[in-house]
């Protein structure tokens, strides 16, 4: 039986433990990850989120995942995707049209996926610590008094105000700011 273990590290280690991935990649004659994710810093993006979007939206957005994974992955395989060995394809806008429609009419076969979350990590190389261990630390963040009344939030009105004209670039002018500098006060926290 493997037993994983955690190893606690300090800022100072972090940049050293992607350091030695980027040596270690280029002596084996590769390259070296863009991006080496530790817990820390998915535990950091975590409470980020809880914070702008509130503690219960980001639960509960977390939560949705097993059940949209595998439900888009049997919509593409049982409907939009069914007739492409004979060159057949879902008329236009039916491929994320279709899978509306099916999560709306399996609701039901989907609630035990939002509420039974898997306690391992999907693979053995996932740097991201059990999806049910996630759910639980941010739940147990202090309540933040807000609802769930599916108001829209701040992106919206900052994307408007940005005269963003419906372009990815003008979305990250208009935030890019605010987001940052509130990731770096949660990796600090």
């Amino acid at each position: 039986m493997r037993v994983r273990t955690a190893v606690a590290l300090t800022p100072e280690a972090r940049s050293g433990l992607r350091e030695f991935v980027r040596v270690l990649a280029e002596e084996a004659g590769t390259r070296a990850p863009a991006c080496v994710v530790l817990t820390a810093d998915v535990n950091a993006a975590d409470r980020l989120a809880a914070r702008l979007a509130g503690r219960t939206a980001t639960a509960s957005a977390l939560r949705e995942l097993p059940a949209l994974e595998s439900s888009f992955a049997y919509h593409l395989d049982r409907y939009a995707l069914a007739g492409t060995d004979r060159g057949l394809l879902p008329p236009r806008g039916e491929v994320f049209g279709g899978y509306g429609r099916l999560l709306d009419a399996r609701q039901l076969a989907l609630v035990h996926m939002r509420t039974e979350l898997p306690d391992e990590p999907a693979s053995p190389y996932d740097s991201h610590p059990p999806l049910a261990a996630r759910v639980r630390r941010i739940e147990e963040l202090p309540e933040d008094g807000r609802t769930d009344e599916g108001r829209p939030g701040r992106a919206p009105s900052a994307w408007h105000r940005a005269g963003a004209g419906g372009t990815h670039r003008a979305w990250r002018r208009a935030t890019a700011g605010r987001a940052h500098s509130a990731w770096v006060r949660a990796r600090r926290a």
